[in-house]
């Protein structure tokens, strides 16, 4: 260590690395898949040309046969995907199709191969390091590169673990006299649940055909959690429940289950490192709605969570009246009902709740209209074009529009924010699509796209989706956020059904009958009329946007659509009144005004000042600082000193002395050379080629 090899090492050894870390050994103590916990980096053996990937690193393994290392970003902990895509790159390479499998063995450079069909003159070849690059890989961006055809394994559910106790009590309603396969996923649940090998052994001794060759200690050990078919704790539970138990159901805080008595039951957000508290008081007379019908869906939205949100509420309300007028109604001056909408809470707050109320409330009407992910700009496009109208219910955006506005995103994932942004403004004309070189790729117009957006976020992963860019972009201002300010009491009341007034007006109002004769269409929508007191209401809160937007850019970016929000809002609070002949009235001017005076305070408070110090460019500065500190640095290695005298770093040197680490430090390396605030090239000692930075 430190530029030396460790004691028990010597360059005459065999070296190896392998590609992935395990928890445990195999029986016969072993390296294999079996205690497998992670695949860090990809390698493909005997490669002898180029490919269309640039490998992290290049070792020659023997005279001529090299291994291409393609570390990841993100350590890869499902099993099943892992495998598939060490198995799919190995395929796909070219070099060494035997060489498959999650856990594999990697030569180190600077040690021997001592294969004896290498052995010339008595000598072993070493070892060899012939490229260090600083690039690392996404599954995804490896997947593109090489065509890789990979099914991926469903979204591992959050792991819960259970006190020994409970699982006694569980495991006391649960028959052991049960078929094979039942008794091998109940024992895989238990082993996920934190339970025992005694536990097992002494619940399975209960059974007839009970046989203690089949269970052993190490049969035991090799259990895990089957994410993939979807075996963890909350098994256990439901196999409890359908054995009869009638305890406390929330021990795995589930809510997946078919059975009733689990429908309030919320599932738990992933933990995050931190929580940001930054939420704007809410104005406590906004959460009760306007009309029957909204403060209806407030209703059900707030039954339907065990942490109940109010003001998140309010946006399954808005979601629903936005949806369920489908691109029917329009205001005096053409604006049509759609929005998009962020719930801000934190981490196992209730935030998800009201994503799943909104698409119960329209599902009835408008399943096919409702997706959760919006993988590439032209399957938005295709959408829309198939339905017309569109209802995203996501339950990560903040994730997803970081990941679609990224600097590094692919063409097809920015696309749909450039969709999201026409779409906004295209919901009363036609949508022009897009001519390509070739014509497969054309993309159709569309006839008033009408698009509803509904996600919900932490504030961290908001805060990294939003920076001064997107703020001045127009994308910003075409969102309304509502964030909760703190993390309710946990309440088990039956959840209750949706009212048949609710239900009805969602039926009626989606299908645009007026009467037998009359029908509304997007081409020819009902023009929702505002009374005159009303009128005055709005346009107040008109002037004193338009004073905003002419005092700073900044406000102009605030500002610019709050007006067009406010009529689009209280339009449609009055369908929601009166679907046949809807007027906006004083009191529904009045709760749209001060709505969204509140969201721009928010906006111009929370968003807009966290994003002017975003944690990109910290990042970025610390490490142009380091590579800037070159010619001062001393490192124990000499082949690293003699690029720091010239004034260029390496990788390695870069990494270590940078006080970010991980997938910060690739991203924000990223946005250095991509901006050009730092330059890169290969060089060569002695040793090996190397990839060097510089300051410029």
């Amino acid at each position: 260590m430190n530029g030396s090899f460790p004691s028990n090492f010597n360059k005459e050894m065999n070296l190896f690395v392998g590609n992935s870390s395990v928890y445990q050994l195999s029986e016969k103590g072993g390296y294999s898949t079996q205690g497998a916990a992670a695949l860090h980096f990809l390698m493909v053996d005997d490669i002898k040309g180029e490919l269309p990937l640039e490998p992290t690193y290049i070792i020659e393994s023997s005279p001529d046969n090299y291994q291409y290392i393609y570390k990841l970003i993100e350590p890869v902990t499902n099993k099943v995907l892992a495998t598939r895509l060490c198995n799919a790159l190995a395929d796909k390479a070219g070099g060494d199709t035997a060489s498959k499998g999650m856990v594999r063995w990697t030569r180190l450079p600077f040690g021997t191969n001592t294969k004896a069909k290498y052995i010339k003159d008595n000598t072993s070849p070493r070892t060899k390091l012939k490229q260090e690059g600083w690039q690392t890989y996404t599954v995804d961006e490896i997947s593109e590169a090489f065509n890789l055809k990979l099914e991926k394994p469903k979204d591992p559910e959050p792991q819960v673990m259970l006190k020994e106790e409970e699982i006694e009590e569980l495991l006391s309603h649960i028959d052991p006299n049960t078929p094979y396969s039942d008794w091998n996923t109940i024992l895989t649940a238990v082993h996920a649940a934190g339970g025992t090998f005694e536990q097992v052994v002494a619940w399975s001794e209960k059974g007839d055909t009970y046989d203690p060759k089949a269970l052993t200690q190490a049969k035991w050990d090799s259990y895990t959690a089957d994410y993939d078919n979807g075996v963890t704790a909350r098994t256990l539970v439901k196999y409890a429940i359908d054995g009869g138990f009638e305890g406390d159901i929330t021990l795995a805080d589930i809510s997946l289950f078919p059975s009733k008595e689990l429908d309030t039951l919320e599932v738990a957000d992933e933990p995050e490192d931190t929580d940001i508290d930054t939420a704007v008081p809410f104005p406590d007379n906004l959460l009760k709605a306007p009309t029957a019908i909204a403060q209806e869906i407030l209703d059900y939205t707030i039954s339907r969570s065990t942490r109940p949100q109010p003001i998140l509420a309010l946006g399954t309300m808005l979601s629903v009246l936005s949806a369920a007028t489908r691109n029917l109604y329009q205001t005096p001056t053409g604006l049509r009902g759609n929005l998009y909408l962020v719930l801000v809470g934190r981490t196992s707050s209730g935030k998800n709740a009201p994503l799943r109320a909104a698409t119960e409330i329209l599902g009835g009407a408008m399943s096919n209209n409702i997706v959760s992910r919006i993988a590439s700009g032209a399957a938005l496009h295709r959408k829309l074009v198939n339905q017309g109208n569109l209802i995203v219910s996501t339950d990560e955006i903040g994730l997803w529009l970081s990941s679609v506005m990224h600097q590094d995103a692919s063409p097809h994932s920015r696309q749909i924010i450039d969709i999201m942004m026409e779409c906004f403004t295209s919901a009363d004309h036609i949508f022009y699509g897009k001519a390509y070189a070739d014509s497969k790729n054309d993309l159709e117009n569309i006839n008033n796209p009408y698009l509803t957006v509904i996600g919900a976020t932490t504030a961290s992963s908001l805060f990294e989706a939003v920076g001064e860019k997107e703020i001045h972009s127009g994308m910003f201002n075409r969102f309304i956020f509502l964030q909760s300010e703190d993390v309710p009491d946990k309440v088990f009341t039956p959840k209750q059904p949706i009212s048949a007034t609710l239900s009805k007006w969602v039926e009626e109002t989606a299908s645009g009958a007026l009467d037998f004769e009359n029908f509304y269409t997007p081409d020819s929508p009902y023009t929702v009329q505002i009374e005159p007191n009303a009128l005055t209401i709005l346009q107040k809160f008109n002037d004193m946007a338009e004073e905003k937007i002419r005092s700073s850019e900044t406000n102009a970016a605030l500002w610019g659509r709050a007006d067009e929000q406010a009529h689009k809002i209280a339009m449609l609070l009055a369908v929601s009144e009166n679907k046949d002949e809807p007027i906006v009235t004083n009191i529904l001017a009045e709760w749209a005004v001060e709505f969204m005076q509140y969201q721009i305070k928010y906006m111009s408070t929370v968003i807009a000042g966290e994003a002017t110090a975003s944690i990109m460019e910290l990042h970025a500065k610390d490490i142009l600082a380091v590579v800037k500190s070159a010619k001062s640095i001393k490192f124990s290695r000499g082949h690293h000193q003699e690029f720091l005298d010239k004034g260029y770093m390496t990788l390695s040197v870069l990494r270590r002395k940078s006080k970010v680490k991980g997938r910060a430090f690739d991203e924000a390396l990223k946005y250095l050379l991509q901006t050009e605030y730092l330059g890169t090239k290969k060089m060569e000692n002695k040793h090996s080629q190397m990839t060097v930075f510089w300051a410029w």
